[in-house]
């Protein structure tokens, strides 16, 4: 997917959740709130509208977001969700 964005001139941001490269124990602590609040963070970060992509538990994520912060300011920097 990712060629793609970039051949419609899309900038691409490809976080590592939490979790990545912890021990099993650690990564059991981790929970959807982690996920969301770090994509969220890294939302409030950008300086232009968002489209987020997700797959997989990445989808639920999204999801999370709009329903958690629908009415806020981050909804308004979401352009665009893509579920794959």
């Amino acid at each position: 997917v990712i060629p793609y964005l970039k051949q419609e001139n899309h900038e691409v941001i490809i976080p590592d959740l939490p979790g990545v490269n912890y021990s099993y124990d650690d990564l059991a602590k981790i929970t959807i709130k982690d996920y969301v609040d770090f994509i969220t963070d890294l939302i409030n970060k950008q300086d232009k509208e968002v489209i987020l992509v997700g797959h997989s538990l990445a989808g639920v994520i999204l999801s999370q977001i709009v329903q958690q912060f629908e009415l806020s300011q981050i909804a308004k920097k979401i352009k665009k969700l893509i579920y794959i």
